[in-house]
């Protein structure tokens, strides 16, 4: 063989060496870079889902707290409700009562003076207070 030929077959050899060597190395460095991308995403998208699921656990937090506000708030409106039922119960009474005297004293009129009637209507005891329904307070 002839060394013009086996020095041109060397330094194509060596040329394809180089030149796929280059090559490689961009394949390489491709491969890095999208690895380096995608490390990357997998990281911001892991410190996305970390922030949600802080931001997830404080408003579960707050709704617990909510629920039970809101069954303390109710028990408090059930105790309310029951003492206003006695309230009006007794409001019921003390107008029962009221309207026994308005007939004590009609019937006491005719059988005693009219000093003595005055003295006694004088001496009835009166109720100050106005107890309103419900149903009033929701007009206003």
């Amino acid at each position: 063989m002839d060394t013009a030929l086996v020095l041109g077959i060397i330094s194509a050899i060596a040329a394809l060496i180089g030149g796929g060597g280059g090559v490689f190395a961009f394949i390489i460095s491709r491969q890095k870079n999208n690895h380096d991308e995608h490390s990357s995403s997998v990281l911001e998208w892991k410190q996305l889902y970390d922030e949600m699921k802080e931001r997830l656990d404080g408003q579960e937090e707050d709704n617990k707290k909510l629920r039970e506000e809101i069954f303390e708030l109710k028990k408090e409106m059930s105790k309310l409700g029951i003492e206003l039922d006695g309230y009006k119960r007794f409001d019921n009474y003390i107008y029962e009562l009221e309207s026994y005297i308005i007939v004590l004293l009609d019937a006491l009129k005719t059988l005693i003076t009219e000093d003595a009637y005055n003295n006694i209507v004088s001496k009835r005891p009166s109720k100050n207070v106005n107890i309103t329904s419900p149903k009033d307070n929701k007009k206003k």
